[in-house]
C-alpha cells in the first residue's frame, strides 16, 4: 500500500502492510520498528546506526514516511556542483547549474 494521490501514510499503517525493499524490511524487523508512526519518531542517527541501513534505506525511510526534504543538497549534489565550477573555471562551461545537470544526465543516460 502506498498512496499515489500525495497523501501521507497515517502513523498506524503497519509496515507489514507498506512495500518496502528487501534491506529495508530486515532493517525495521530487527529494529522492532512495525508502523509508519515509529518510523517517523526515529532519528536520523538512530536509523543509520541500525546494522545494515545505508544511505539508500534510509533515503526510503523518509521518502515512505515523508520526511524527505529535496531542497537539502545531497552529498552527490555537492560533488556534481563542484565538478560544474571546475567546468566554468576552466572556461569549458558557461551554462547554469541546472542546465549543466541536464546535459551531463542526457549524455550519461
Amino acid at each position: 500500500m502506498k498512496p499515489q494521490d500525495g497523501t501521507l501514510l497515517s502513523d498506524d499503517t503497519l509496515l507489514s502492510d507498506v512495500v518496502l525493499t528487501g534491506r529495508a524490511e530486515h532493517v525495521a524487523s530487527r529494529a522492532n520498528i512495525k508502523t509508519i508512526g515509529e518510523l517517523r519518531k526515529a532519528s536520523d542517527s538512530d536509523l543509520r546506526s541500525l546494522p545494515e541501513c545505508g544511505k539508500t534505506t534510509l533515503l526510503e525511510f523518509r521518502l515512505l514516511t515523508g520526511q524527505y526534504t529535496p531542497d537539502r543538497p545531497t552529498k552527490s549534489d555537492q560533488r556534481l556542483k563542484a565538478e560544474w565550477i571546475r567546468e566554468i573555471a576552466g572556461g569549458h562551461c558557461t551554462c547554469s547549474f541546472e542546465d549543466w545537470r541536464k546535459d551531463k544526465n542526457n549524455a550519461a543516460g
